[in-house]
């Protein structure tokens, strides 16, 4: 139902809806192509049974505004609430840089590289198509808190703002909440961008932070200062820095690439020694190392990516130091065994 897909218990994983970021194509059937795409996948499970945040979701009902209104969606966003709140430093993402747009940084080890590449394509304008500023993204938390009736009604705002469900106690219908402390958030990415929004709407607080910087792995994590500065401004608990165990995480993935090419190099040398054994070993020495470097590939490229909710193409997207060198490694452990065996 179109309230499933607004609060995400469609069933519909997270995987799912980041397995076509990586589509930036701009035309106007993007997102009518993308919805065709969708409706040969499976979901992941049924309607209904558990919460699970997916892009997705948000594609589709993209795609629904669409057809009911008759508008090409990121026309309609703009009519229909850009405007008519002033929104006027706001526009859908054209694909055309103006002279006062942020130039979006991803990630590169220990810095960031300027991206010069399409964030997004049409088809994704639903779950985060919108080009801001600071001030402007202020003006629309102010219309979320205000009790009026105007773009929406107050009923319709204040039950996005609660649980959507006994199975969403903590989403409402876009945004996520926190009863206990009185808070409704939500963040948001596209390769280089960053966004956090809070709110305390019982006391018309509201926080937002926008950064031309996408966070990284280990060292590059950025998350906790965006969380840490609305904490500053809207009250609530301290945000922790990244721990050593994520630095030495990244540092394990950096020198996995050597450490394959270092056994591929040392297998080399030793491959001499190797076929001297024998044939009676013929079979262990073809398929175990096999057999070990598609386990460990399965981990590399879809296993770790799988675990933060993306695919290995997304994850170079947003990531390119990340997804190259699990790539790297993945090639790495194929040379080793190819030598080996």
């Amino acid at each position: 139902t179109v309230r499933q897909l607004l609060s995400h218990t469609s069933g519909l994983s997270i995987v799912q809806g980041n397995s076509n970021q990586t589509d930036v194509t701009t035309d106007r059937d993007a997102l009518k192509r993308r919805v065709v795409y969708l409706a040969t996948i499976t979901p992941a499970r049924a309607p209904g049974e558990v919460w699970d945040y997916s892009n997705a979701n948000y594609q589709l009902l993209s795609r629904v505004v669409e057809v009911l209104s008759a508008t090409e969606f990121g026309d309609y966003v703009e009519s229909q609430i850009l405007k008519p709140l002033g929104m006027n430093d706001s526009r859908m993402i054209d694909w055309e840089h103006g002279p006062d747009d942020a130039a979006p940084h991803r990630p590169w080890f220990w810095t960031k590289v300027q991206f010069d590449g399409r964030g997004t394509g049409r088809g994704s304008l639903g779950q985060g198509g919108v080009m801001a500023s600071a001030r402007d993204m202020a003006t629309y938390l102010n219309m979320m808190m205000n009790g009026e009736n105007d773009i929406l009604t107050a009923d319709s705002k204040a039950e996005m703002m609660q649980p959507a469900s006994s199975i969403s106690p903590s989403y409402g219908l876009g945004w996520f909440i926190a009863p206990e402390r009185g808070l409704v958030f939500h963040s948001g990415a596209n390769p280089g961008f960053e966004a956090f929004a809070s709110m305390r709407p019982d006391q018309k607080k509201g926080f937002i932070i926008l950064a031309n910087g996408g966070s990284g792995f280990g060292f590059g994590e950025t998350g906790y200062l965006r969380r840490g500065a609305a904490v500053l401004a809207l009250g609530g608990q301290d945000e922790r820095r990244p721990g050593w165990m994520m630095k030495a995480a990244f540092l394990l993935i950096v020198a996995l690439p050597l450490f394959c090419l270092l056994g591929a190099w040392r297998s080399w040398k030793r491959r001499a020694s190797i076929k001297a054994k024998g044939r009676g070993i013929a079979h262990s020495r073809i398929w175990m190392p096999l057999l070990a470097a598609v386990g460990f590939a399965y981990v590399l490229l879809i296993f770790l990516p799988g675990s933060f909710g993306v695919n290995i193409q997304t994850a170079t997207f947003f990531q390119p130091d990340l997804g190259l060198l699990l790539i790297l490694s993945a090639i790495g452990i194929a040379i080793w065994a190819a030598i080996h065996s």
